[in-house]
């Protein structure tokens, strides 16, 4: 059931996990408030506080069955609450929205491994190693997620909608699905 688990590197890689799903989220909602939706400041999202950005199936129920059958690690966040009614220029915000989370993130993440690297030769040798696991997990997830999510095959993912929108026209099913689906919170 459990046969490749390994309860150093499971938690090694619990906290690199953790800020990157709410530095992703926060990123989108900041971005989104400065095009004029309040959506995410409402429902007290614009927090960097793990909790709640974490979706219960995608953060804990997908990764532990994943786990559990012994694939690869698979899940998501809660996506930001997103209304594109309330943006002042909704197809340059929508660009914008979607690249930002991921800008962010590898941004974040580079500043981050170079962070905790510099600063595991200031801290005692036993904890060396694991800090720079744990600074390479972060930076190796994050850089596939970057990479997965720009991928510019279904709309709702970020590649999608940034690459959607200059080849939309303002009335196209395509601007319509995006408003709709993002309106009910799953962008």
């Amino acid at each position: 059931m459990f046969a490749n688990f390994d309860l150093g590197v499971f938690l090694l890689a619990v906290l690199p996990v953790l800020l990157a799903i709410t530095v992703r989220e926060v990123a989108r909602g900041y971005t989104a408030r400065y095009w004029g939706d309040h959506t995410g400041e409402q429902f007290g999202r614009l927090t960097l506080n793990p909790l709640p950005h974490i979706d219960p199936v995608g953060t804990i129920v997908v990764p532990l069955v994943c786990l559990m059958i012994g694939s690869f690690l698979f899940g998501w966040a809660r996506p930001m609450p997103i209304d594109s009614r309330n943006f002042r220029d909704p197809r340059r915000a929508w660009r914008w929205v979607s690249i930002s989370g991921s800008d962010c993130q590898s941004d974040f993440w580079r500043s981050f491994g170079g962070f905790v690297v510099v600063l595991s030769a200031y801290v005692p040798e036993s904890y060396q190693a694991p800090l720079v696991q744990m600074a390479g997990y972060g930076v190796m997830v994050n850089s596939i997620w970057v990479a997965f999510s720009l991928i510019p095959i279904f709309l709702p993912w970020d590649g999608g909608i940034f690459f959607s929108i200059p080849f939309s026209m303002p009335n196209s099913p395509c601007s319509s699905v995006k408003s709709s689906h993002t309106a009910h919170g799953l962008s």
